[in-house]
């Protein structure tokens, strides 16, 4: 792409083998084979999860110079080696305080177009943990935070119990929330990829706590099909998101004059949704989540950024 604006990527790239295993055959644990037989074919399918990860990484890697990734515990995992070979900065929590475990978040960056890359990663007591890295696009200056989450998930299906099984997630939401409120007041923008574990047709509830916190959605919409009669439908599994946020700039007449030619906080020209060209046939794709990808670009205009300057300023800017 051209060096105006930057493309950012969300994927869920796919939990354990034993996980996997699942998505390959559901029917594995209830064969009659013997335990040997059964740790051949656990080999076999791990080599061949490992090379789809592989294969698929590379498919992926030039749509995005950045990716705000899940379930990707350790720098092991022949995608993130991937993504290692190919330059990316990988960005995670610190598992040097409270465990030494991997925590399945992280930002893949490309120094490319970024700079003064930082990591204001969170992780708390209570096993909660943000990958967040921070930095400067090159071409235009803007600082900018990405954050990876993994957000609690319960039983879609069991509606009666939705609200109280949810609660958890929605915690995370609302410390994750509060968390880059106090991390990231510098930024000019923070973009949020996250597993929601949820979709706003059947649990809207922290996808709210989102927008009253002034983040916009970007999704896929992906198709409705069953990957197996066990499955949901795709539509619940499509769980997947991105969240932009521009940062206000500083109200006042004052501040009104000094920003009336300089650049506006944040990206504020247009973001659009790519397409991606994986499906969820656990196949051919080691992972039951379809990637976002979305293109941020600002409006380079001069007389377009006073004549958002001064509609911000009169409120008119404001949706009816």
């Amino acid at each position: 792409m051209d060096n105006q604006g930057f493309r950012v990527g969300q994927w869920n790239a796919g939990s354990n083998i034993e996980n996997y295993k699942l998505l390959f055959n559901d029917n594995l644990h209830n064969s009659s084979a013997s335990d040997y037989d059964h740790k051949e074919i656990n080999t076999l399918i791990g080599n061949v999860r490992d090379k789809l990860l592989k294969e698929t990484t590379k498919d992926l890697i030039h749509k995005a110079d950045v990716f705000t990734l899940q379930q990707v515990g350790g720098n092991d995992r022949p995608d993130i080696q991937v993504l290692m070979e190919n330059g990316f900065q990988i960005i995670r929590p610190d598992t040097s305080k409270q465990d030494k475990t991997n925590t399945d978040t992280a930002i893949a960056i490309d120094p490319k177009k970024f700079k003064d890359i930082e990591n204001r990663s969170i992780r708390n007591f209570i096993g909660e943990s943000f990958a967040v890295a921070v930095a400067t696009e090159k071409s235009s200056g803007r600082k900018v935070a990405f954050v990876s989450g993994h957000i609690a998930g319960f039983n879609l299906e069991d509606r009666e119990n939705m609200s109280t099984a949810a609660h958890a997630g929605d915690n995370e939401v609302k410390t994750l929330l509060r968390k880059l409120n106090q991390l990231c007041t510098d930024c000019d923008t923070i973009i949020i990829g996250a597993d929601m574990n949820a979709s706003p047709e059947i649990y809207n509830e922290r996808f709210k706590l989102m927008a009253d916190a002034g983040f916009s959605l970007h999704r896929t919409h992906g198709p409705t099909q069953r990957m197996s009669e066990q499955r949901a439908p795709t539509q619940e599994r499509e769980l997947d998101y991105i969240f932009v946020r521009n940062q206000q700039p500083q109200t006042g007449f004052m501040n009104f004059l000094k920003n009336l030619f300089n650049k506006p906080k944040g990206h504020v020209g247009k973001i659009v949704i790519e397409k991606n060209s994986l499906t969820l046939d656990p196949i051919f794709t080691p992972s039951d989540h379809l990637p976002v990808f979305l293109t941020v670009k600002e409006s380079k205009s001069p007389l377009n950024r006073l004549v958002n300057n001064v509609k911000k300023y009169f409120g008119m800017d404001k949706k009816s």
